[in-house]
């Protein structure tokens, strides 16, 4: 997830990724979950995604870019609560007539994560 981080004058973003999943690290993700060994939150947290401004540009005919912005507010135990904005850029790709995700990289507009974060953007 490339970080984007609020400063005053001429200076370049951070922009250095700490999670850039291609196909095959979400495919890695979800077999890892289904060990069972996962990071796990008892109880569950609740959890909103809000989409919005949806561009999908089909010139490809195989392929789709999508991109789009979102906020997901995550809220623990009626005490702990985050807030997350941010960007997210998809491409996807036609499999035996269905979109699948082919690429997804995920821009937050923070630079601080927190310790435990277990939410798919």
């Amino acid at each position: 997830i490339p970080l984007t981080e609020a400063v005053q004058g001429d200076v370049a973003p951070a922009g250095h990724p700490i999670v850039k999943d291609s196909k095959d690290m979400l495919l890695a993700r979800v077999l890892k979950d289904e060990t069972g060994f996962s990071h796990a939150e008892i109880p569950t947290s609740m959890t909103c995604h809000l989409v919005g401004n949806i561009v999908v540009d089909e010139s490809a005919k195989e392929d789709a870019e999508v991109r789009s912005a979102f906020i997901v507010r995550q809220a623990r135990k009626l005490r702990d609560e985050a807030w997350w904005v941010g960007r997210r850029h998809d491409l996807m790709r036609r499999v035996d007539g269905q979109w699948r995700i082919a690429h997804r990289v995920v821009t937050l507009d923070t630079s601080l994560l927190p310790r435990g974060i277990s939410i798919f953007f």
